[in-house]
């Protein structure tokens, strides 16, 4: 027998209230739907949550919803450069979730690039003084490391930035 009502209560299944004695209380209290949050529920619970959810449905013989809540992208914010950052209306603002370009478009790094497609003994020397002959290869110059700081040849994120903050004389 369905309820004569055109509103439908949900209600949010978590710690407290995933019970197959809570459910069928929340059930007969007046909830139409039970909600699963993906955010907080791994499959297999979400499986025995709607296991549990339909045997209280087959017993008290009356439907009863399942709303699965799936988790969405989880943005957040990085740090600012100086904790905070002041826009301006109208101004333009970029989002990028790569730490290693944001920290390239600091107006104290500059990126440089070198044409390794044409022969040239001062680049050939400067190569085998890091033991590279013919791989072209990333170097970060600063203020703590005017000889350079050589990445590696398989770039990942954590070497750029620790050879960024190297080079700029940083210890974190």
């Amino acid at each position: 027998m369905r309820r004569q009502r055109r509103t439908k209560v949900v209600a949010t299944l978590g710690p407290a209230s995933s019970s197959r004695s809570m459910i069928e209380r929340l059930f007969r209290a007046g909830a139409d739907v039970f909600r699963i949050n993906m955010s907080h529920t791994n499959h297999d619970k979400m499986r025995e949550l709607v296991s549990t959810i339909r045997t209280v449905e087959s017993d008290c013989g009356r439907p009863i919803g399942i709303l699965v809540d799936l988790q969405g992208p989880k943005l957040r914010l990085g740090n600012f450069k100086n904790d905070s950052a002041e826009i301006d209306a109208g101004q333009d603002l970029v989002l990028d979730t790569d730490p290693v370009h944001g920290r390239l478009a600091d107006s104290a790094v500059v990126a440089m690039r070198a044409d390794w497609t044409r022969r040239d003994a001062k680049i050939g020397d400067y190569l085998k003084t890091y033991g590279r002959f013919g791989i072209p290869f990333n170097v970060v110059y600063g203020p703590a490391a005017p000889d350079g700081v050589p990445l590696p040849e398989l770039l990942t994120e954590t070497a750029v930035l620790d050879a960024l903050r190297q080079a700029a004389g940083k210890t974190s």
